[in-house]
């Protein structure tokens, strides 16, 4: 088998993730709740993790970040945590659902909501995003790296316009998190995003967020936090604001790892590898009559095949060729509706994908075009 769908979740793990979740699972206790060994390595164990995802985003500090159970709800204790029902939000056309199905309830409540414009090759045109701004607007939400096209969003520009205009910059890093490197500080960051089943290589079910110091976030969830149980409300303070309840302390054991991993293989030396097989692949299937290519940035393209629906593609590469890949509109509307098409076939490469790979794949998009 080609896994080439990396974009959903990475299939292959580093060693270390799995000695990591099968080591928690039969030693860790619950963290906070105890005096006990288990429950203090528990509680130890979660405080690593988050030194190493503050590393991993530009040396914040660790209290800054709070883990969740994916970027979803990442954003939407963000999105409902720091945003109100009579403010303004500007987004893009590149956004996942998990972004644009919060806006939509907050817009239901009142708020007014704004998309910067992306051109038919589905790149955004950030020309447009001055007139957007009104007396309501509070903050930008931002796809770092798009899902379907693999646009890398301008971050200097968006961490300029949101310094100009008073806002928070709110970046959804589910796909970038461990593909690029990300410096918060560079960009003056309010809140980031990340889930760890992607390109941090962890378990599902695992993710985080990220929170200024100093930004006041209401909690999305209330209960037990292992401390201030006196106190009628969940405290104030992160990272305990955002994680109430029992923390799922074997996949962030895992997460750690497979950040760890990252870290030390280098962010930027994941970038290299992934983007260098993407672009074999579609520098050979650019050369293919019948093919339509949707934008290509780092490790992710989209196309369609002439006389073939993405999911008629997709099912054809796996049943023939054993090639895993993603049809359909990847749960980004807006931007399938900006390149005119409800649907593409995403191939999206990762750490653990060859040049071999890039090469088999593209012989079978061909093949696949020849069928016509």
């Amino acid at each position: 088998m080609i896994y080439l769908d990396n974009a959903a979740t990475s299939l292959w793990r580093p060693d270390c993730v799995l000695d990591a979740v099968s080591e928690a699972m039969i030693t860790l206790g619950n963290p906070g709740r105890g005096a006990h060994k288990p429950s203090l390595d528990a509680a130890r164990t979660i405080y690593n993790a988050r030194i190493s995802a503050a590393k991993l985003f530009g040396n914040v500090s660790p209290s800054s970040i709070a883990f969740t159970s994916n970027a979803t709800e990442s954003l939407n204790a963000a999105i409902f945590g720091l945003l109100s029902s009579n403010c303004g939000i500007i987004t893009t056309m590149t956004e996942h659902n998990s972004v644009l199905r919060p806006l939509y309830r907050m817009r239901d409540m009142g708020a007014e909501i704004s998309f910067i414009p992306s051109y038919e090759d589905g790149t955004i045109n950030i020309s447009c995003a001055d007139e957007l701004v009104t007396g309501k607007t509070r903050a930008v939400i931002l796809n770092h790296i798009s899902n379907v096209t693999g646009e890398i969003a301008d971050l200097e520009f968006f961490s300029e316009f949101c310094k100009r205009h008073n806002l928070l910059l709110m970046l959804d890093c589910a796909q970038s998190a461990g593909h690029i490197p990300i410096d918060i500080n560079d960009y003056n960051i309010d809140v980031c995003c990340f889930t760890g089943h992607k390109g941090l290589l962890g378990p599902q079910g695992t993710g985080g967020i990220y929170i200024r110091p100093g930004l006041e976030i209401r909690p999305f969830k209330s209960g037990g936090s292992g401390s201030h149980s006196f106190d009628e409300y969940q405290p104030s303070q992160m990272p305990d604001v955002l994680e109430a309840g029992t923390s799922n302390t074997h996949g962030i054991a895992g997460l750690k790892a497979g950040i760890d991993y990252l870290i030390d293989y280098g962010i930027h030396n994941v970038y290299n590898k992934a983007s260098d097989i993407c672009r074999e692949f579609t520098d050979r299937i650019k050369k293919i009559p019948n093919i339509k290519i949707y934008g290509w940035n780092g490790f992710i393209v989209s196309l369609n095949i002439d006389g073939f629906t993405a999911a008629e593609t997709a099912q054809i590469l796996w049943e023939r060729y054993e090639i895993a890949v993603r049809s359909g509109a990847h749960c980004a509307p807006l931007i399938h509706k900006a390149l005119g098409v409800p649907e593409t076939v995403r191939f999206s490469f990762g750490i653990s994908n060859s040049q071999s790979d890039a090469v088999t794949a593209a012989k079978a998009v061909e093949e696949i075009a020849s069928l016509q």
